[in-house]
């Protein structure tokens, strides 16, 4: 089982790798940078929370189904 920080860390790794993509691929090439970082915060944490909880879920499926 995996320990809860490798778990929080990856789930981290994971959001801001999203995020990037995500953002970086939603851009016209010309368009300035214009996401702030409140939002940018705010955005990552969803991510994250989102994230964090999907693997929690999925962990209790495997456990409860092995």
């Amino acid at each position: 089982m995996l320990s809860r920080g490798l778990i929080q860390e990856q789930c981290t790794l994971v959001t801001y790798g999203l995020l990037h993509f995500l953002f970086t691929s939603s851009l016209p090439q010309h368009a300035a940078l214009s996401l702030s970082v409140t939002r940018f915060k705010l955005v990552v944490a969803s991510l994250n929370t989102f994230l964090v909880y999907s693997i929690v879920l999925l962990s209790v499926l495997l456990h409860n189904c092995c």
